[in-house]
């Protein structure tokens, strides 16, 4: 599947050992910015199996890739904006370009579910965060899914307003979690009914 471009990022699978280290590099990142421990999801194991759950043909992972010379301020972006990119100029690092990533795997035969969706602080203006969604959803669409469902934080704004954008509707809870009073579930149909 050829690279999604975004308007500043491109979305692509994870294609090489290294990519996998950056997944699990953003994945760590990720459950940092929680207000709670994922030990509840096995996430340890989660990580030490990469790319286990998230394999291909009914699963994946995305990375997002800004290049470096798209990452000054541009007549789009406010002259706040520029700390935000000196930010992540420096924390590009050892992963070079990568900003973000998502993952998808199958819960059943007709279900995918969303898993972490995150994209840097410095690098959310870059329309990452919209690239790695579609791209997922894309994959999950040609896997022949009829459904994707996620979890989200309930504080996680903008995050939410991102999915609903793309059709994504509040649903019941599909598994036990401890924070449940935190988190709100979404799915989306991929499959219209007549």
């Amino acid at each position: 599947m050829p690279p999604a471009p975004t308007r500043r990022a491109v979305v692509s699978p994870i294609a090489s050992a290294s990519d996998i280290d950056a997944a699990c590099t953003l994945f760590r990142e990720y459950a940092a910015t929680l207000p709670f421990d994922l030990a509840y999801q096995s996430f340890e194991a989660e990580l030490a199996g990469l790319p286990a759950k998230y394999v291909p043909p009914m699963g994946g992972i995305w990375l997002a890739r800004v290049a470096p010379g798209n990452l000054a301020p541009t007549p789009a972006l406010p002259p706040r904006a520029a700390p935000a990119v000196a930010d992540l100029q420096a924390c590009l690092g050892s992963h070079g370009d990568i900003v973000g990533c998502v993952a998808l795997r199958p819960l059943s035969s007709t279900t995918a579910e969303l898993k972490r969706l995150f994209v840097r602080p410095a690098a959310r203006a870059s329309g990452a965060g919209s690239g790695l969604l579609d791209a997922a959803l894309t994959f999950a669409r040609a896997a022949g899914y009829e459904r994707v469902v996620l979890d989200t934080l309930k504080d996680m704004h903008r995050a939410a307003a991102l999915y609903r954008s793309r059709g994504f509707a509040e649903i019941a809870q599909y598994y036990d979690t401890p924070e449940v009073e935190r988190t709100v579930f979404m799915g989306l149909e991929l499959v219209q009914t007549a």
